[in-house]
């Protein structure tokens, strides 16, 4: 039993340890699970990025349904992993069909009307050229993700650092 209390014990501060050095494990279907490492590098149009969701309805509603795991962002959840689509001079299209940069339907970017229990997800429709100091973060690995197709485009200043993999596991 002591055994693996300590066990534990070291696990935790290992996480702990590699959290504080800048990695970070993403378990969800938005983009390939494995180990990233966060870095400083500006997002650019196509890279990963970790970003704080803000304490707005449709994020701290996703927290309450459970799309979003608790933690310490503005909103009471962890922070997401997501592909940058868009950048400010972009022309986005977001309709329950897809979504569309520059006249460019994205893979896997068709809204999802309901999730598993039945419940209703925001359908959004924008149209328009991305703004100075935002951006349009999507997942194009998965049709089933909580992005930028239901919550439309976020505050750049709300990304956290990008993200490049250290270890993804394969299948």
């Amino acid at each position: 039993m002591k055994r693996l209390a300590l066990v534990l014990i070291a696990s935790f501060f290992t996480v702990v340890v590699l959290c504080v050095a800048g990695v970070r494990l993403n378990t969800t279907n938005s983009v390939p699970r494995g180990f990233y490492w966060l870095t400083d590098s500006p997002a650019r149009k196509g890279g990963l990025v970790a970003f704080c969701p803000p304490k707005e309805r449709v994020f701290v509603e996703a927290v309450g349904r459970g799309y979003l795991g608790p933690g310490f962002c503005p909103a009471g959840s962890l922070p997401l992993i997501k592909h940058v689509a868009a950048l400010p001079g972009d022309f986005v299209q977001i309709e329950p069909a897809g979504t569309a940069i520059n006249n460019q339907v994205l893979p896997n970017s068709r809204q999802v009307v309901t999730d598993p229990l039945g419940r209703y997800l925001p359908a959004l429709r924008f149209r328009g050229i991305v703004p100075e100091g935002r951006v349009l973060l999507m997942a194009n690995d998965t049709q089933v993700s909580f992005d930028g197709r239901y919550f439309g485009l976020v505050s750049s200043q709300l990304i956290l650092g990008s993200l490049a993999p250290l270890w993804v596991f394969s299948g």
